[in-house]
């Protein structure tokens, strides 16, 4: 059996009650746990990256980690704000202007065009949706229609987002290799941009 060894470069790595100060902006103690979780394996993989020569498809399967789980943080981020700032009364799903419509109902039958078509009309459903139910990209208009965020972040947030979204959609035809450091860099400072603006818009 392969005896286990510590890394010392693993030792000085904060634990998640330290962490979680970065976050004691946040009331929800679960949110702020599990996102002082995800940042300390941030700073795990940026140890591991800065303290050893990995082979070059390792760095780049960290660096994209790095981003996805960047990009986790930054919604649960924006949700909350989104959500504590209806709570302080400071904007209103009205104001935020996210709707589904998707929902229909009440189809009437008009016409039969074939066996198989039916000309109809049905009653479209417009309904605001709360921040726990947005998506990212929903999140980021909300919070701009909100004031929580400027022009500014909010293109550095879709940066964010879309990166993560070509994360995912990588295809087959295309080698999946093109995250860096720098990239990662600018996200995290971001997030930062990101606490701050929440921060003063709560208070």
């Amino acid at each position: 059996m392969t005896q286990k060894t510590d890394l010392a470069c693993l030792q000085k790595i904060p634990n998640i009650e330290a962490l979680s100060l970065h976050f004691k902006y946040i009331e929800d103690l679960v949110l702020r746990e599990n996102i002082a979780i995800i940042f300390q394996y941030l700073i795990f993989l940026i140890t591991l990256d800065d303290n050893h020569l990995l082979p070059g498809a390792i760095s780049y399967i960290i660096y994209k980690d790095m981003i996805i789980h960047t990009a986790s943080i930054t919604e649960s981020l924006l949700c909350y704000g989104l959500t504590k700032a209806i709570e302080k009364e400071k904007t209103t799903l009205e104001i935020m202007d996210i709707r589904d419509d998707k929902k229909y109902k009440d189809f009437k039958k008009l016409y039969e065009i074939s066996p198989t078509e039916v000309l109809g009309g049905i009653i479209k459903i417009k309904k605001l949706v709360k921040p726990r139910d947005m998506q990212f990209k929903d999140l980021v208009p909300a919070a701009i229609h909100s004031g929580l965020i400027n022009q500014s972040l909010e293109n550095e947030l879709n940066i964010i987002r879309t990166t993560r979204n070509n994360i995912h959609l990588s295809s087959l035809n295309t080698v999946d290799n093109a995250y860096n450091k720098s990239t990662v860099i600018k996200m995290f400072e971001t997030v930062k941009k990101l606490k701050t603006s929440i921060i003063s818009y709560l208070n």
